[in-house]
């Protein structure tokens, strides 16, 4: 591995100084942690309430459109072609190496790139509309002047969206995840309490939608507001066309590749499902999937926060973060899934019935190991990403791809929806040893300590043990809390451990 001079060690594809050596302190890395989540979790809770009222108020054809709306303005941020990850790792990587000089120029042309592909996407989608309102989707005759118009919002709206994203990159980069964050949480809970305030004046569908997109052109003037506070430089020293944008396209390019497999490797055994057996069989897979696959949340919002720290990182330092965010999220996550695999009929039945459960309750004890594992991976990805290996994660997915696809369709086939959590589990077993082997070439360290790993394994073992030898629910709560106890005093170990940062570092 090839060495800088005059400077120590380095992950591939990153160049560090004296200055960039030490570890950011634990405290701001669980900060950042727990506003990403933050940010996640408030629209979600806010749903549980809003979505009842929308299709009641809006009628079963409209809240549907107003469903496809929110799809496309979240999901059509891929267009982006991941220049938002990349600002990030960019700016980072400059910040640690003490470049800051160089950061209005990076600024302002990645964002004039990112302006040409925003609105050449939303150019596409402006075209496109037609044909999706006319041949794609059946609307009924009386709201095509309805949705036509959500259409073309929904096209005005994608360049807004693709250059928050970069914004958005350029402040985490900064660590300005609660600025980040009390943003996001203001998106998602106007995308709920705007539509429901709407429908006191119109139950139209465009009025809606226009109100979410200027909910989201607010958002943009807030991500720029907060950037000059994060880096004044920004505006009184811009400048344009002193930034290498191939770099940043050939990276940004990959991580747009892998947001396009992702979403298949999620929803492709649902289709199966759906094709192979039934979709009402899909309703009892689909269900309990979409419940434990929120506690991803915890993961994604570590992966954001520690993205941007490794930057800049000496193999030291980018060892311990590395570890230490690997046994964080398996004690975080461990208790999680042990509980709700151990209590998957009794949720299930408490939430939608005890038919229901009795369907569903073995796809969900699947599911949450396989969710616990799942997490795991989301270390080495993001370390890999954030070195500058964006491939890597692409090529994964797209060789795990066919060979997932023909696993889900025998287990499926054979097994049914059971067959189907089985194989989602194998496919993230699968996820997880190569992201973590390929993370041990790039960084030759253990990511786990041990003994957390034993002790996981050996409270799983048990707890799969004592939901199918007894159908005690005080039993098993009690064997949940004895193993909870302990997953507690193996998290005040970690933090004991954690090693004193200078004060320079959180500055």
């Amino acid at each position: 591995m090839a060495t800088p001079p005059a400077h120590s060690a380095t992950l591939p594809g990153m160049t560090i100084n004296a200055g960039s050596k030490r570890l950011p302190p634990s405290s701001r890395l669980m900060r950042n942690t727990t506003w990403s989540c933050i940010g996640s979790a408030a629209p979600m809770l806010l749903a549980i309430i809003a979505v009842p009222r929308l299709i009641q108020g809006l009628g079963a054809d409209r809240f549907g459109i107003l469903t496809l709306a929110w799809m496309a303005i979240g999901y059509l941020s891929f267009l982006d072609l991941g220049l938002g990850r990349a600002i990030t790792r960019l700016i980072a990587d400059r910040l640690a190496l003490r470049r800051q000089h160089e950061l209005p120029g990076i600024f302002w042309d990645a964002h004039l790139l990112l302006a040409g592909v925003a609105l050449a996407g939303g150019a596409l989608a402006w075209v496109l509309s037609g044909v999706l309102l006319n041949h794609a989707l059946k609307i009924p005759a009386a709201l095509h002047g309805e949705a036509r118009n959500c259409f073309h919002l929904i096209a005005i709206t994608i360049p807004v969206v693709v250059l928050a994203n970069g914004l958005r990159g350029f402040l985490e980069a900064h660590q300005r995840f609660r600025a980040v964050n009390v943003i996001r949480v203001f998106v998602g809970i106007a995308g709920f309490l705007g539509p429901l305030c709407m429908l006191h004046w119109s139950p139209r569908v465009d009025i809606t939608v226009a109100m979410l997109s200027a909910v989201r052109i607010i958002t943009l003037v807030a991500f720029f507001v907060c950037c000059l506070l994060a880096c004044p430089e920004v505006w009184t020293q811009r400048c344009f066309g002193v930034t290498a944008l191939v770099p940043l396209l050939r990276f940004g390019g990959w991580i747009a590749f892998d947001n396009v497999i992702g979403p298949l490797m999620i929803s492709v055994d649902r289709f199966l499902i759906a094709s192979l057996l039934s979709v009402g069989m899909a309703t009892y897979y689909v269900t309990p999937q979409e419940m434990i696959t929120k506690l991803l949340i915890i993961p994604m919002g570590l992966q954001q926060a520690i993205f941007p720290a490794f930057a800049g990182l000496s193999r030291e330092a980018a060892a311990t973060l590395y570890r230490k965010s690997a046994d964080t999220l398996l004690l975080l996550m461990l208790p999680l899934a042990l509980l709700v695999r151990m209590f998957s009929r009794e949720v299930l039945t408490l939430w939608l019935g005890a038919l229901f459960a009795s369907r569903s309750f073995l796809v969900l004890e699947w599911l949450a190991l396989g969710v616990l594992i799942n997490s795991l991976a989301h270390v080495p990805s993001s370390m890999i990403q954030a070195i500058g290996r964006p491939q890597v994660n692409a090529k994964i997915h797209l060789l795990e791809l066919p060979l997932y696809l023909v696993l889900a369709w025998w287990m499926i086939s054979h097994h049914g929806i059971v067959g189907a959590a089985i194989a989602w589990v194998v496919r993230v077993s699968v996820d997880a040893i190569c992201f973590f082997a390929v993370g041990y070439r790039v960084l030759p360290c253990s990511p786990f300590t041990w003994r957390n790993v034993g002790a996981a394994v050996a409270i799983m073992t048990l707890g799969c043990m004592v939901t199918h030898s007894t159908q005690h629910a005080s039993l098993k709560l009690f064997f949940a809390l004895v193993a909870s106890a302990v997953t507690v005093g193996l998290s005040v170990q970690l933090l004991a451990r954690a090693a004193p940062v200078p004060q320079e570092m959180s500055t």
